[in-house]
């Protein structure tokens, strides 16, 4: 038995009623892509989001490591590590460039060591000198972080340790002023052979003091002064203290 079809089933389906559920389903489909392109995807991604962080430690602590195998103070190497760190007047004297040598003097806690640190930073911060998570100098020697008081103690006719000091590829002298001012004039010899010999081989050096220049010159004499002039400058450099920060940061 042949059932008879209704008049809207003879005539197949209705096309202006499937144009409208076509424009439904788009219509549809629209709004969800539009919810997952305005949704924050920071609580979708977690775990990328914390294997970044973790990342992210573990290169500074690389970075803190090489300054500290450098000579550079703990505490002032995890506050240019740190992030965000503050561009104070001397920070911007030693990025702003200089030709071999530069000094930075200027009162207590004015960030003339952080500045020194930060310079030290942005040389072990090279992507291109890190193999394997190890730090590699390839040709150069290494940099060298080194207190006044320590050079005044320095084993000068040793030819090694002498080496160190001359052919680091980066050298900071830090606190210049502070030292012992020997009778025999040690320290002064000293001082003038690495500034002398790192001048005539262009490697680049950082002195800092608290001391102004004519009180810098009247201490270490106008041979190291001259020498200075001619391939470097003297940066008077001012601003607040940095200690208490960099004690808050170190605590």
């Amino acid at each position: 038995m042949i059932s008879e079809l209704s008049p809207s089933e003879a005539q197949g389906p209705d096309p202006a009623a499937e144009r409208e559920a076509r424009r439904a389903a788009r219509a549809s489909v629209a709004a969800k892509l539009a919810e997952l392109e305005t949704a924050p995807v920071v609580a979708a991604e977690p775990a990328n989001a914390d294997r970044d962080a973790q990342r992210e430690r573990h290169r500074r602590r690389l970075l803190v490591a090489e300054l500290q195998r450098a000579g550079a103070p703990l505490d002032a190497a995890e506050f240019v590590c740190a992030g965000d760190l503050e561009v104070t007047a001397a920070i911007d004297a030693v990025r702003g460039g200089f030709n071999v040598i530069a000094v930075l003097g200027g009162s207590v806690g004015a960030g003339k060591t952080i500045a020194a640190v930060d310079w030290l930073r942005d040389a072990v911060a090279d992507p291109g000198r890190w193999f394997d998570g190890k730090w590699y100098w390839g040709d150069t020697r290494p940099m060298l972080f080194v207190s006044a008081p320590a050079l005044a103690r320095w084993p000068r006719y040793d030819a090694k340790e002498m080496a160190r000091l001359l052919q680091a590829s980066r050298l900071v002298i830090d606190d210049l002023g502070v030292e012992f001012a020997d009778a025999g004039g040690s320290f002064q010899a000293t001082l003038e052979e690495v500034i002398a010999d790192r001048i005539a081989n262009r490697r680049l050096t950082i002195l800092s003091t608290n001391l102004d220049a004519p009180n810098f010159k009247a201490r270490y004499g106008e041979r190291i002064a001259d020498r200075i002039r001619q391939s470097g400058r003297f940066v008077s450099v001012a601003g607040p203290s940095l200690r208490v920060r960099l004690a808050s940061t170190s605590a």
